[in-house]
């Protein structure tokens, strides 16, 4: 007999959902994310995609293509060579750093202008 219209059932016509996605890319890709998150990759250091391939046991296009989500994300830094490269941990700036570094371009700054104010006070004495 075959199957009619009024035959299916309610749970045959739900919305549409979102699919699990279960590809070797998205599989790196988590993997990689759950690594950068759980501090395995140290900032600073270079990740190899070949290196990264073999520990992950898969080949290098799905972990290039991890690799390069991680970039657009900004959660990596393009390695030199491209996507050749590999890619690079960012090192974290740290607030005191910024810091240093903006006291010192201020300290710049101020000596740039006294030494201008003492300059024009030269000129009015002759």
């Amino acid at each position: 007999m075959a199957a009619t219209f009024q035959s299916f059932s309610a749970a045959m016509f739900a919305p549409l959902s979102p699919l699990e996605k279960n590809n070797l890319s998205d599989l790196a890709y988590l993997a990689m994310k759950n690594a950068l998150l759980s501090g395995d990759f140290k900032p600073g250091g270079r990740l190899i995609l070949r290196d990264l391939a073999g520990k992950l046991g898969i080949s290098l296009t799905p972990v290039r293509d991890a690799i390069n989500h991680l970039i657009a994300e900004r959660v990596l830094d393009r390695g030199p060579g491209g996507q050749k490269g590999g890619a690079s941990v960012p090192v974290p700036v740290s607030y005191t750093h910024l810091r240093a570094h903006e006291t010192g371009r201020n300290l710049v700054c101020r000596l740039l202008l006294e030494k201008k104010k003492h300059k024009k006070q030269e000129n009015k004495e002759k």
